[in-house]
């Protein structure tokens, strides 16, 4: 599959159509923490983009499977995605906003055109 990922463990990705890193927004973060520190593997097989913090190889990280008919993909500035989980497909969001519930997921691609290849 065509990788943008390097340096980093990819294993459970051999049937990725596309596979790289960006980073998530982490959407509680400390006033002087960056809250785009955290790298992820994403790939994407069939249907379903894939997400697992990137560590060291050898290390087990748990990897979250999304359903992309669940979810709606917009484009922002400066490579970065947005990941807003469509009404009516998951439990309700309890009154927290999107961001603190998990249904919506913020990404950053290294580049413009990156992103543009995750679309």
């Amino acid at each position: 599959p065509p990788s943008m990922a390097s340096g980093v463990d990819t294993s459970g990705v051999d049937n990725a159509e596309l596979v790289g890193t960006m980073r998530r927004k982490k959407n509680v973060h400390g006033i002087f923490e960056d809250p785009w520190k955290a790298k992820v593997i994403c790939w994407v097989s069939g249907r379903t983009l894939f997400l697992k913090p990137a560590g060291p190889p050898g290390k087990p990280q748990a990897q979250e499977a999304l359903d992309l008919a669940e979810w709606d993909v917009e484009k922002g500035d400066k490579g970065k995605l947005t990941l807003q989980k469509k009404i009516g497909t998951g439990p309700p969001r309890d009154g927290r906003p999107a961001s603190e519930s998990g249904s919506c997921i913020h990404l950053r691609a290294e580049s413009v055109e990156e992103a543009g290849v995750w679309l």
